[in-house]
């Protein structure tokens, strides 16, 4: 029962990311533990790790910001564990239309540690030159954003 809770709750995060810039990030937000970790992997704008509600929240604003209009798929859902260690592994397709009219499809894996109900560690794994193209198509398109540092 509890890891079909589990599910349901990360089903309906990646629902809410896929409502773009019109998705409520304080509903996303309340599920992580105020000293969470929060990484994305690569050296562009949206990678790097950053800890806690600020940092985090920074984030996701500039991930609307980038990807005003994008949708997720969520495929698979891996839950193990208990209470005070669970473990998810969320498998995903991405896609967003591009300014210049090109797709951008990738694939992605979320791994979760959930402690008491609250997100400890969230790390997500895309193909990193699909997502690079994408920024650099955005940065070239006038989302100046998405061409930047790291936060």
């Amino acid at each position: 029962m509890y890891h079909s809770i589990v599910r349901s709750i990360v089903r309906t995060a990646f629902q809410t990311l896929s409502e773009g810039d019109k998705a409520d990030l304080n509903s996303i937000l309340k599920l992580f533990a105020p000293d969470a970790r929060f990484s994305f992997s690569g050296e562009h704008a949206l990678g790097g790790a950053r800890q806690g509600h600020l940092s985090i929240r920074a984030w996701f604003e500039r991930f609307q910001r980038i990807f005003p209009e994008i949708h997720f798929t969520v495929q698979r859902i891996l839950v193990s564990g208990w209470l005070w260690n669970t473990l998810v592994n969320t498998f995903f397709t991405v896609q967003a239309q591009l300014p210049d009219g090109t797709l951008y499809q990738n694939e992605g894996l979320q791994v979760l540690r959930i402690c008491w109900g609250k997100i400890k560690e969230d790390h997500l794994f895309e193909d990193i030159s699909k997502l690079q193209n994408a920024l650099r198509c955005l940065e070239t398109h006038g989302v100046q954003e998405a061409g930047a540092d790291p936060l």
